[in-house]
């Protein structure tokens, strides 16, 4: 009977061990993390965090590179209309306003739409809606209306026929314009060695459209067509008081009719008058490009307001400042940055400490894109502006 008894919980416990066995191999077989068999539905918000990373099912040796910061998903305005038909004198900041808190976006959701051939030539007409693909927003011609009708299209490859002089312009370009015929800084040596008016026709103390003046220096015939400047200010470092260039204003074109020494130009175009020490510079003949595409700086930046155009004291919306970092810190053409009003030294009257004084912090005050580089200074638009923009201002990154 005990013999018995021994052997029934002998075999008792070899049926649980081979029970545990069993359960041990069974769990291991199975991934660490057992997914639920519910469907999962991934929210808009999740499949924009979504990093795409590489497969390696092609290439089981290739190695899975980690994903590179991806740019924020552009911020959409939750009162967005469905669509919107552009008028002339739209720009596509302006549209892009329309549909995003941060139209400075507007590049990347029309990118990587290949339903648009150029996706930053459109045309008073064109119906733009936004529409969600995988979670992500996209801008798209969604329609063209003709007259009071509006119409549906079957977007397709095909030749569109549209003078690019029609197309929405990206930014404000009557803000800029009189800036991208001729350079507005130069250096202390161009300056220097630039030719330079000696007189004026008659003996007269200015001079103006159609008028003769003379100059010097003037090395050769090759050139015929040249710019005159006038000297305005240094652009002076806030912090190393390095002195970046010299802010040029622009005061009139004129033509060379007799080489020698000095020479004689005529005035054709007029600006202000001209007068005796006036510089000269060739006329700048390239091409000039009306295409800005608002873009993140590839790198850190931290610079200041350093010049106000056509102001004394403050700027706004639409109005030009330059500031202390150019082609020699990396700055770009597009590049977007944000204008910040540096914060406060205020004493605190209530800490109970001796000449306690507290940094308030910086205040958002607008944005700016850089529409024009040289070596050590940039000019930038102000493509919004919260409040009035000073001197000696901070410029960082968004």
């Amino acid at each position: 009977m005990i013999a018995s008894t021994s052997l029934k919980i002998i075999l008792a416990s070899r049926t649980a061990f081979t029970v545990l066995i069993m359960a041990f191999l069974v769990s291991c077989a199975k991934s660490p993390k057992q997914e639920s068999s519910a469907p999962v539905v991934a929210s808009q918000t999740d499949t924009q965090k979504v990093s795409q990373v590489e497969s390696r099912a092609d290439n089981s040796s290739r190695p899975i590179v980690a994903p590179v910061r991806r740019v924020p998903t552009p911020i959409v305005r939750p009162t967005h209309p469905r669509r919107y038909t552009v008028k002339k004198g739209d720009t596509l900041w302006g549209i892009a306003g329309v549909f995003l808190k941060t139209p400075w976006y507007w590049p990347e959701i029309w990118h990587v739409n290949t339903q648009i051939n150029n996706p930053h030539l459109i045309y008073p007409g064109d119906v733009i809606s936004l529409i969600y693909v995988d979670g992500k927003p996209q801008l798209v011609v969604s329609g063209r209306t003709r007259g009071h009708l509006q119409t549906s299209e079957k977007l397709s490859p095909r030749i569109r026929v549209n003078s690019i002089d029609q197309a929405i312009a990206s930014i404000p370009l009557d803000a800029i314009e009189q800036f991208m015929a001729h350079p507005r800084v130069v250096t202390k040596e161009q300056l220097d060695e630039s030719p330079y008016i000696i007189g004026n026709f008659d003996g007269r103390l200015i001079s103006a459209l159609g008028d003769d003046v003379y100059a010097r220096g003037i090395q050769s015939q090759d050139d015929s067509l040249f710019t005159i400047f006038r000297s305005t200010k240094a652009l002076v470092d806030p912090k190393t008081q390095e002195v970046l260039g010299y802010e040029v204003m622009e005061v009139a074109d004129a033509k060379m009719i007799d080489f020698g020494d000095p020479a004689t130009l005529q005035i054709t175009r007029n600006i202000k008058e001209t007068t005796s020490g006036d510089r000269l510079l060739p006329q700048d003949r390239s091409q000039v490009t009306h295409n800005y595409f608002p873009k993140r700086p590839k790198l850190a930046v931290d610079a200041s307001v350093i010049s106000l155009f056509d102001a004394i004291s403050t700027v706004a919306q639409n109005q030009i400042i330059v500031i202390n970092v150019g082609q020699r810190e990396g700055a770009e053409v597009g590049d977007v940055l944000a204008v910040k009003r540096r914060g406060e030294v205020v004493k605190d009257e209530y800490s109970g400490k001796k000449d306690d004084y507290v940094t308030l912090p910086n205040t958002r005050a607008g944005v700016i894109m850089i529409f024009q580089t040289f070596d050590r200074v940039s000019y930038g638009l102000i493509m919004e502006s919260t409040r009035p923009i000073h001197l000696n201002d901070l410029v960082t990154n968004l």
